[in-house]
C-alpha cells in the first residue's frame, strides 16, 4: 500500500519574528507565519490577494529559523500539511492547517557581518 502525502512549498515573507517554544525538556519548536502574495488578472482587472500560513519548525531547524529569521525576511518553506484539532474555551471543536517545515531556504541576502545559512534541513521533521 502506498502512503498518502501532503507536501507544499511556499515562498513568502515572515509576518512576525519567529518564536521558539519548549514543548518538553528535550523538544522545542519554532512558530512563525509567512505571507504569500498572489497576483492575478490583467490591466484594470489586476488584483492582489494575500494568504497567511502558520508554520512550525522542530528541533535544530527551529533553532536555525529562530536565529536567522525575522519579520519581513523572504524565505522558501517546504513541508507537510498537518491538521491540528482542538477545543476552544467555549467547548467548540475547531481545527486549523499548519505547515510542518522540513526545509527552509532564506532568500534575502545577509545584512551586516553575520552570515546566515542559505538552506537548512533537519534529519527528520519530528527529531525529538
Amino acid at each position: 500500500m502506498r502512503a498518502d502525502i501532503s507536501i507544499t512549498t511556499l515562498i513568502g515573507r515572515m509576518t512576525r519574528d519567529p518564536e521558539l517554544v519548549a514543548v518538553s525538556q528535550t523538544a522545542q519548536k519554532c512558530n512563525f507565519s509567512v505571507a504569500v502574495n498572489r497576483v492575478f488578472g490583467k490591466g484594470e482587472a489586476r488584483r492582489e490577494e494575500v494568504s497567511y500560513f502558520d508554520i512550525e519548525a522542530w528541533g535544530r531547524l527551529g533553532e536555525i529559523v529562530h536565529q536567522f529569521g525575522a519579520k519581513g525576511k523572504q524565505l522558501a518553506v517546504t513541508g507537510e500539511l498537518i491538521q491540528q484539532r482542538y477545543t476552544n474555551k467555549d467547548g467548540e471543536k475547531r481545527s486549523k492547517i499548519v505547515v510542518n517545515a522540513r526545509e527552509v531556504q532564506f532568500l534575502d541576502r545577509p545584512e551586516g557581518g553575520q552570515s546566515e545559512p542559505q538552506y537548512a534541513q533537519p534529519a527528520s521533521p519530528y527529531q525529538q
